[in-house]
């Protein structure tokens, strides 16, 4: 099948000028993106625990739990993190960035694909690949170790096998589909609520072909898959999905995430739920956690699509799974855009058609194809500026152009990446010394298994109880350090 699929580009590229240009921009952007993967590690939550607690791990020899604040992430879902801890054993963060990378480039030829399944042409599809891989949070994440990409790869995969599956039950791709499902949630507990956004539609086909067999297959297989964690957690905190709803399953200990739901947003009622995707195109840096997305082409181009007619049917389980999702986001998530990012490959799919019917629609009157090719120009100019703001900042140190000293003296981070310092004790602290870090986050840069990270090493995980925390005399405390003898103290003088 690969042969063919070769042969099929080959020759479109060949016969279309357009097609050719198409998938030559896409290409390029994917590459360059894919390329900023090997600047040293500088995103937050890489710093913060993507990449520190596979790095403790990998320290210690063993997958295990931090005493301290780090344990509550390393608790997550650690398929991504298995990823990391392979390629620290084997290189460095930097391999782990480009093969989370990797997971960027199949979400965009998944969306692609998608649409040269629902019957689209291949200009189509090419173009939905350039929507979704010019959004701007794909553009930051594709080159870190961010885990909403991933989603993004296995959400696409999900829905191109069940667009499939739903016309053949097959139990091979039923088997295909619940490895699917089980890669999201693995990835992220987001990956819950993408597979509850999919279960109506699979619900729906399995009473329509009476076939419950071959429908139950995916999600028994994706139980199977997540049965794992869901026991080590229980096993370690008597929570299956720890952290989550952890005042139901431990009403009397501390619940981290509590009231993550009411982050962001404008609110939670119905006009903010309808209002809500016009605010988080056009109004993200008041409402939410910035400019995720860019410019509004997915807002302007998806509705076009419900204007297609007999052909809506094709996107039902697509613009179902949408509809669900947002709904779960809405209300029970934190309302961060960025945790949209794994139904934007749906979105940019329906986005990508709806452009080219609104096409199809213009092309004859020369003043508005004019019109809709100047605003397309635009719409692109506002997304190309960011793309090339970021190839300017990291490629050059990917390739070696500039030290990693001076790329993270000018690339700013949230709370920062304490390169320097944690360079400086990775260096010069010797086998058996431990030292103190009161940074705002255990930076991936400062050893990990010989820290004592914003609490003493003989205090219980406070996170697995009510959240009180062990005080101290300052005479206690005083003795505990000259017992400990930490060889050096990090303390926060300012964010940089």
């Amino acid at each position: 099948p690969w042969r063919e699929v070769n042969i099929s580009i080959t020759h479109l590229l060949k016969s279309d000028p357009i097609s050719r240009i198409l998938f030559l921009t896409v290409a390029s952007i994917a590459l360059l993106g894919f390329l900023q993967g090997l600047a040293p590690p500088n995103d937050y939550d890489g710093l913060m625990y993507h990449l520190s607690i596979p790095l403790y791990d990998v320290e210690v020899g063993k997958i295990t739990v931090p005493n301290d604040t780090r344990g509550l992430q390393a608790l997550f879902p650690g398929m991504m993190s298995n990823l990391t801890r392979f390629s620290l054993v084997f290189l460095n963060g930097e391999a782990a960035q480009l093969s989370h990378g990797i997971y960027g480039i199949a979400a965009m030829a998944g969306t692609a694909a998608l649409v040269l399944r629902l019957g689209y042409s291949a200009r189509t599809a090419l173009t939905a690949a350039l929507f979704f891989i010019s959004i701007r949070a794909v553009v930051w994440q594709i080159g870190t170790v961010e885990t909403d990409l991933p989603l993004s790869g296995f959400l696409v995969s999900t829905v191109l096998i069940y667009t499939v599956w739903r016309n053949t039950q097959s139990p091979g791709l039923a088997i295909l589909f619940g490895t699917m499902i089980g890669g999201m949630i693995l990835s992220k507990y987001i990956g819950l609520a993408l597979a509850l956004a999919i279960g109506p539609a699979l619900m729906f086909d399995m009473v329509k072909s009476r076939n419950w067999r071959s429908g139950l297959i995916g999600p028994t297989i994706s139980f199977v898959l997540i049965l794992p964690h869901l026991m080590r957690n229980a096993s370690l905190t008597n929570n299956p999905i720890y952290p989550l709803f952890n005042s139901v399953f431990n009403p009397n200990h501390v619940d981290s995430y509590g009231g993550i739901a009411s982050a962001y947003g404008t609110g939670r009622d119905l006009i903010d739920l309808i209002t809500g995707t016009w605010n988080i195109f056009i109004v993200p840096m008041q409402y939410f956690d910035g400019m995720v997305i860019g410019a509004p082409y997915l807002l302007v181009f998806a509705p076009f699509v419900f204007l297609g007619g007999k052909s809506l049917y094709k996107w039902s389980s697509v613009i179902s799974a949408l509809a669900i999702f947002y709904v779960i986001w809405f209300y029970y998530l934190s309302q961060q855009v960025r945790f949209l990012m794994p139904i934007m490959p749906l979105i940019a799919a329906m986005s990508a058609a709806g452009a080219f019917y609104m096409w199809e629609r213009v092309k004859s009157f020369t003043s508005v194809k004019i019109g809709f090719v100047t605003f397309l120009v635009l719409l692109g100019l506002n997304q190309a500026m960011f793309i090339g703001v970021y190839s300017i900042i990291r490629i050059p140190a990917a390739f070696g152009m500039i030290s990693p000293e001076k790329y993270h003296s000018n690339t700013p981070t949230m709370n920062g990446a304490f390169y320097k310092t944690c360079t400086y004790i990775r260096k010069n602290i010797k086998a058996g010394e431990v030292f103190y870090s009161a940074l705002g986050i255990p930076s991936y840069y400062c050893p990990q298994s010989s820290v004592a990270y914003r609490q003493l090493f003989e205090e219980d995980p406070w996170f697995l109880s009510d959240g009180t925390r062990k005080k101290y005399t300052r005479q206690q405390f005083i003795k505990k350090l000259e017992k400990i003898e930490f060889r050096y103290f990090i303390l926060m003088e300012s964010y940089h």
